[in-house]
């Protein structure tokens, strides 16, 4: 796998993060009970992957290959820039400012510029959000764990058909950014894996420093 390709992982992400925490075997509770509403959960994630300054290394496990990617994200209330650096495969960094986005290929020597308004390494998961997640989807608490230093709250979420595959979250618990993400077969095993091994959340990174990067 190449080491880029773990951003095509994180695109169940947006179904995800979609659910409230309820204890296992319960119903998703709704927006008048005293977890969660599925807006509210939206609202953290998208808040915490889009507002929050931080920098990791996310490492990728598939079919028995690893792949690792180097992260930097930040924003200043009017603007956001992102760099992801491949540490593994082919060398290529891809940067993102707004819905501008660069990819260069060192070897190559080829930028690659588009309009897109994520990277996907954190979907827009308000835009993303489905009505009827819920339908295709239960989901239940699993306790805590840590996750690169980090307290997490882990969720679980299993399909109501044979059509999906289920999913493990890991999500911090106080500003609620995704640590942790494995898709699960019908058995539960893990067929992919994306987590951070390193994260410095709100880490002192500034605009002029990651255009400097650029």
């Amino acid at each position: 796998m190449k080491a880029i390709a773990f951003l095509r992982l994180l695109l169940p992400l947006a179904l995800l993060l979609g659910l409230g925490l309820v204890p296992a075997g319960a119903d998703t509770p709704g927006p008048g009970s005293g977890e969660r509403s599925i807006s509210e959960w939206l609202q953290r994630m998208h808040d915490a992957s889009r507002r929050r300054a931080y920098v990791g290394t996310l490492v990728v496990s598939s079919d028995g290959a690893m792949s690792s990617a180097r992260v930097w994200h930040i924003c200043d209330g009017r603007q956001q820039m992102e760099r992801v650096e491949a540490l593994t495969g082919t060398p290529r960094s891809t940067f993102r400012r707004n819905d501008e986005v660069i990819t260069f290929s060192p070897q190559t020597r080829v930028a690659v510029v588009e309009k897109r308004e994520s990277l996907r390494l954190f979907p827009q998961l308000l835009k993303s959000a489905d009505a009827a997640i819920d339908q295709h989807y239960s989901a239940s608490a699993q306790g805590g764990e840590r996750v690169a230093g980090f307290e997490a709250d882990v969720v679980q979420l299993q399909p109501r058909d044979a059509l999906r595959f289920g999913y493990r979250i890991w999500s911090e618990k106080k500003t609620g950014l995704m640590l942790k993400l494995q898709t699960l077969d019908a058995q539960g095993r893990v067929l992919e894996q994306v987590a951070f091994s390193e994260l410095q959340l709100d880490a002192p990174v500034s605009m002029d420093k990651l255009k400097r990067m650029m």
